[in-house]
């Protein structure tokens, strides 16, 4: 029977195999494109799966040069794909969290090649050092400094969640972009029972629920779209600049809510303090 072998290029995400139907010999990329070869020696195939029988040195050394000159082809476009995933001078990115989802998303990113700071408080994060922090918290939290990463130029991507209940804010990539106190506020202003989910946000309260795998793959795919939306510049990143996302664990629902910046309001409790003390 014909050898329908399919055969690694070492080295590479690409395979070849033999088209015995037609005399071919393809290439199938990383990206899921096939090639012909052209004017391949012959041999090629078996050579690459380690199953070539002793032949003249010519004819092994024809084809080592003739596989040295494809895999380097096959090294340069997987770059170039590489580069359009995630462009290099986007690659430092600074994770923070302790969980199981801030985990997830440094090893998912640091399989695809990005340069990872990892750290689980804030506090040890070097802004200067990266062009984007991915921020996961498992409860309601104030963010502090980092709702100015912005205004240094730094993208700003937050997720956590109050109990089961999952909360990704839009992406911060400007100044003129909601921050984290503003989503806050904006949520409390949608609530039909404002007063209790501020109250609910103010209290102690005990460990969140283990998180299910369903609950780890959806915020993690989640926040690992926005984040690649924002490395490839692509047209979807103006949509999560102004959309809160939520995942509800008890009924497997997403929400999308649309929120917009605001200017900053005058600091009215300043204001009333200073009217007072004149």
């Amino acid at each position: 029977m014909p050898d329908r072998t399919v055969v690694a290029v070492t080295g590479t995400g690409a395979v070849v195999f033999d088209d015995t139907d037609r005399g071919d010999i393809v290439l199938r990329t990383a990206t899921g494109r096939f090639h012909h070869l052209v004017d391949p020696p012959a041999g090629v195939v078996a050579h690459l799966a380690g199953t070539t029988a002793a032949e003249p040195s010519r004819t092994a050394s024809e084809v080592d040069d003739y596989i040295g000159r494809l895999r380097a082809e096959i090294t340069y476009r997987e770059q170039t794909d590489a580069q359009t995933r995630w462009p290099d001078d986007r690659r430092d990115v600074g994770v923070i969290g302790s969980g199981a989802v801030a985990s997830d998303i440094a090893e998912a990113l640091t399989q695809i090649g990005v340069r990872i700071q990892r750290h689980d408080r804030a506090d040890a994060l070097d802004p200067a050092a990266v062009a984007l922090v991915v921020a996961v918290a498992d409860g309601p939290t104030e963010w502090g400094a980092l709702d100015e990463l912005p205004r240094r130029g730094v993208a700003w991507l937050r997720a956590y969640r109050e109990g089961s209940v999952w909360f990704v804010d839009p992406i911060a990539t400007s100044s003129d972009d909601p921050s984290a106190r503003q989503v806050a506020r904006r949520r409390l202003a949608a609530s039909p029972v404002p007063r209790h989910v501020r109250a609910w946000r103010q209290r102690t309260r005990p460990d969140p629920p283990d998180l299910t795998v369903v609950e780890r793959i959806r915020v993690a795919d989640r926040i690992l779209g926005v984040a690649l939306a924002w490395a490839q510049d692509d047209p979807l990143l103006d949509v999560h600049r102004r959309t809160l996302w939520t995942y509800v664990s008890a009924t497997g629902r997403t929400r999308e809510h649309p929120v917009l910046s605001y200017p900053a309001p005058a600091d009215s409790e300043t204001a009333a303090t200073g009217t007072a003390q004149r």
